[in-house]
């Protein structure tokens, strides 16, 4: 199986793209649509050098939507071995996994800014919503563990 689930990140080495769950307090999750892999996904990107998981998630996040994630507040949910699809210039073969983390906020639907050129109609969406979008992605089983589902069911 390619996809495992962790509260430990991965090798640090081995991470090119990191992801997060963004929801908050009422449940809704930050979603926005990816010019580059025409599909719907929250918050992420590819890892640049010297820069940890966590670091990308949390950049990633501010440059999609505008929300500042609070360190402490990101959790790691676990990591997919990353296929690279579409020519992206950071995967390397011994660079072949993505980290996907989860993060709770404290307020409710915060105003969403998108400053990235590759996401557009960044939006708050219901868990309904996020599984019709995103329910066939293949870290999709993550995103279920993480709102209390059964992992891969």
């Amino acid at each position: 199986n390619n996809l495992t689930s962790s509260i430990q990140c991965a090798i640090m080495a081995r991470v090119v793209y990191a992801t997060v769950v963004v929801h908050g307090s009422a449940g809704d999750i930050a979603c926005g649509f990816s010019h580059l892999s025409k599909e719907w996904e929250p918050p992420g990107g590819w890892r640049e050098s010297k820069e940890t998981p966590l670091a990308t998630a949390n950049r990633e996040t501010l440059e999609e939507t505008g929300i500042v994630l609070r360190p402490e507040g990101v959790v790691p949910l676990g990591y997919e071995r990353y296929r690279n699809r579409t020519g992206g210039h950071l995967w390397h073969p011994t660079r072949d996994l993505m980290q996907v983390f989860g993060a709770r906020l404290d307020s409710v639907r915060p105003a969403l800014v998108d400053d990235d050129d590759g996401i557009g109609g960044v939006e708050w969406v219901t868990f309904t919503q996020f599984r019709q979008r995103c329910g066939e992605l293949f870290w999709w089983p993550l995103a279920e563990h993480l709102f209390g589902e059964p992992l891969g069911g």
